[in-house]
Parts: C-alpha cells; sequence; structure tokens
C-alpha cells in the first residue's frame, strides 16, 4: 500500500523555544527552519541594519493633508505584489482612523495573514501616501547600500515566505512578529547585480501602470458600446417585493432586490444580451495527477480583483 501521508518534525533545542516564546510546532515546520539556514548562510547583515521599521503615523483628528488630493491604501491594495490605486481623498475626515505615512521607495508588507503575500513596493511620488497600520513600512537607512527595490525582490523569495508563513501566531488574525522580520539576514550582492534589480523593479511597475491604463480604456470602449458609459441609478431606501419572487430567489436580503439591478439588466436587453450559461459552460473540478510532476493552482487570493491576471503556484506531486 502506497504511504502518502509522511510525519513531518522538526528536533530543536529548549533554548530555541524559550527564545522563541513559542510551543506550537507549526513555529518550528522543517521548511521554515531550512529556509532560516539557507538565508544565514547568504546573508552578512539584517534587515533592521540596512532600513528602518517607520512608525509615523497620520491621525486625521490631529493632522492636515499635505496635498489634496491624498491616497489612501489598505490591505486590499495590494495585488500580485503592486500597490493600486487606493482611495483618493480631499478632507483629512475622508481618512478614517489613524494611518502610516509612506513614501516613494518604501517597502510595505502586511504582518496580518502573510499567506496572502501582501507585499509592495512605492514606485510613485505624486501624492501623500498613507497606509494601514497593518504595513510593516521599510525604509532604506542612508548608509545603506542595499537597494529598496532589492529588498522587495528579497522579500517576495519562496525562503521568506516560508519563513513569515510558519512565524504567523493567532487564530482570527494572523500575524507574524515584526522583530523576526528584521532580524532576517539579507545577503550581498554586486552593484551590478544590484543595478539589474533596480531598473527590472522600476520597469515592471512602469508597465503595471501601463497596463493598468489599456484596462481603463477597454473597459470605457465596452461601456459605451454598452450605452452605460455615465450609467448611473438611485440607490432606493425601500421598495415592494412579492412574496413568490422571495422563494424563488431562496433570498430575502434587501439588497438583492433593490431595483438598480433590474434597471441594468433592462439596459443590457437592448443589446441582445444573453444568459451566461448560454455562451460558456462550467468546468467541473475534476483532477487527476501523476507522481513526481509539476501543476500549477490558482487560490482565490492569486486573483487580482482590480486588473484581472492571475499569479500560479507550483507543486510537485
Amino acid at each position: 500500500m502506497d504511504n502518502k501521508f509522511m510525519a513531518v518534525y522538526s528536533i530543536i533545542q529548549k533554548s530555541q523555544l524559550e527564545g522563541g516564546l513559542r510551543l506550537d510546532a507549526e513555529f518550528y515546520h522543517p521548511e521554515k527552519l531550512e529556509a532560516i539556514e539557507r538565508l544565514s548562510k547568504l546573508g552578512v547583515s539584517t534587515i533592521s541594519e540596512n532600513f528602518r521599521n517607520i512608525k509615523e503615523t497620520f491621525n486625521p483628528a490631529r493632522h492636515q493633508l499635505a496635498t489634496t488630493p491624498a491616497r489612501v491604501f489598505d490591505l486590499s491594495n495590494v495585488s500580485s505584489f503592486l500597490l493600486e490605486e487606493g482611495t483618493k481623498i480631499k478632507k483629512a475626515d475622508e481618512v478614517g482612523s489613524t494611518k502610516k505615512i509612506i513614501r516613494q521607495n518604501d517597502v510595505l508588507i502586511s504582518r496580518l495573514r502573510p499567506y496572502l503575500k501582501e507585499v509592495s513596493f512605492v514606485g510613485f511620488n505624486d501624492v501623500q501616501k498613507l497606509a494601514s497600520t497593518e504595513f510593516i513600512v521599510l525604509r532604506r537607512r542612508k548608509d545603506s547600500k542595499f537597494p529598496s527595490q532589492a529588498l522587495f525582490a528579497f522579500l517576495i523569495t519562496d525562503d521568506v515566505q516560508k519563513i513569515l508563513f510558519w512565524s504567523q501566531g493567532g487564530t482570527g488574525h494572523p500575524r507574524f512578529s515584526e522583530n523576526l522580520l528584521m532580524g532576517l539576514k539579507l545577503p550581498e550582492i554586486s552593484q551590478k547585480i544590484a543595478e539589474g534589480i533596480i531598473d527590472d523593479v522600476n520597469n515592471a511597475y512602469k508597465n503595471y501602470l501601463i497596463s493598468r491604463n489599456l484596462y481603463s480604456q477597454a473597459e470605457n470602449l465596452l461601456l459605451e458600446e454598452l450605452g452605460l458609459k455615465n450609467f448611473e441609478v438611485e440607490d432606493n431606501l425601500s421598495y415592494i417585493v412579492n412574496l413568490s419572487e422571495i422563494k424563488s430567489a431562496h433570498r430575502a436580503d434587501a439588497e438583492y432586490f433593490q431595483p438598480k439591478y433590474d434597471k441594468l439588466v433592462e439596459k443590457l436587453k437592448k443589446h441582445n444580451a444573453k444568459l451566461l450559461k448560454e455562451l460558456v459552460r462550467r468546468v467541473k473540478a475534476k483532477t487527476r495527477t501523476k507522481s513526481e510532476e509539476v501543476y500549477k493552482y490558482v487560490e482565490i487570493s492569486d486573483i487580482n480583483v482590480g486588473g484581472g491576471d492571475v499569479s500560479f503556484n507550483e507543486i510537485i506531486r
């Protein structure tokens, strides 16, 4: 009989338990310990020796915006390792809660739910930028020769992501320790390699901005074709539906029956709209894998809601 389940274990010293203040087995997972060992062999200095953990905040009750509009970035604005447009605001009271102040060339990494891989490089400098306090904001020290772009590339590597994943603590809102992150060892890189990484990251961000603009153009063309370019409907505070409609939909929430959806459907019907099931078929989840082969898969978090691009993960069966 094939043994598909193998025990995974680590043997550690008592001093390591005391240093980590953790007793859970996941914290000492072999993937994490092996990744730390690999980084330690290559590393020459820590993140904290090269970058500052920025704590500067903006309190909307006490501070005024430096520019208008400004932009506010939440964790959801990081997708595929790039910082999306964020929310434009014109008044301090629109900021909401306290935010961290970020600048061009900062590196952001979310300490919350590290499995979502919310890491980003701030590549623009047009307006004041504020970010969720769940971001760790890393800014290069003046005497450091390690580029911010290289730190960004380092943080999205498999080894670092494994370390952060197995270091998270808590159940409802798992986080990793900032001290653990700041203590990770950075490798020594040549000036030529550093310049290459800087160019690659900067070009990736420029191409992202170009692609976002093209997506916007495509969206506008489609809306114009459908007559929905400036289509707006009011949110009615009250409306009446029949009991038969509720039974048919198997739903009783008010949002589902808002008249604005019916108005949108009526608009689409004028353009010979068809039901989705008439145009596509649903693929059933059937997977047959062969051993020792590489397969790509997608998690929900790998789909960029704003841009539509997909990041693939790989696994060996």
